[in-house]
């Protein structure tokens, strides 16, 4: 069961495979300590105690390319990827992930023809990622995000929240119900993560309208459709 550290100070985790072939899948600094302070010294004091400096946090990684590509996937952070994908093919787009023995992890993308999409790779424990294969007609492009709120969209509860297509959202707040409107006729999946797990509160075949229920220590939620969907989440 791999942790999901978003900033160095919230700690997720899931516990739950998915088991279809997909992998279903604005915020604000902390204030930084102010840096070079004058430090007066004691009688008896040689050095100032050092100050904490704060983690930089890893700067996102662009792969472009087009038509059928592998590619290695190379980052400079450990742990859980955001992906953001885009595909301006008009036929197949797939996209697969492989570690490092070119072991076959997941199929994180299959659509026809335009793209684009937000989701996340390498949740599960012993899922590394090495290397990435494309199929297009076209260009595309994909940038790969550290595990962190500088990335992601924050979705207020209580509040409605406007999507479209494929998207990862973080909660900020305490969660009760959702009303979810899908008016497109294929999948809609929405999946939450919360501190002791992973789990999927709708799959249907749209369209759909519904209220579903929301744990409240809900930190991640994923949303998996084509066209634009909706949902007005109320708090406890």
């Amino acid at each position: 069961m791999r942790s999901l550290t978003g900033d160095n100070s919230t700690s997720y985790r899931t516990n739950t495979k998915c088991n279809s072939n997909r992998h279903y899948h604005c915020y604000t600094k902390a204030h930084e300590p102010p840096q070079n302070l004058p430090v007066r010294l004691s009688p008896t004091t040689q050095t100032p105690k050092p100050t904490a400096t704060p983690t930089p946090i890893p700067e996102p990684v662009t792969f472009e390319g087009s038509g059928d590509s592998v590619i290695d996937y190379v980052v400079n952070w450990d742990g859980v990827d955001l992906l953001e994908i885009t595909n301006n093919g008009s036929s197949n787009f797939v996209v697969k992930n492989y570690d490092a023995n070119a072991e076959y992890l997941d199929l994180l993308v299959n659509e026809i023809g335009h793209y684009h999409g937000r989701l996340l790779m390498d949740v599960y424990d012993g899922e590394d990622t090495k290397r990435l294969e494309i199929k297009s007609s076209g260009s595309w492009s994909i940038t790969a995000f550290p595990f962190s709120r500088e990335y992601f969209d924050i979705f207020e509860v209580p509040g409605t929240y406007n999507g479209i297509g494929d998207s990862v959202i973080l909660l900020s707040g305490v969660p009760d119900v959702g009303t979810f409107t899908n008016e497109q006729r294929t999948n809609f999946v929405v999946w939450v993560s919360t501190r002791s797990g992973r789990d999927l509160i709708i799959n249907e075949i749209g369209p759909y309208s519904g209220t579903v229920i929301i744990p409240s220590d809900t930190i991640i939620m994923e949303v998996s459709t084509d066209g634009n969907w909706s949902v007005e989440i109320k708090g406890k």
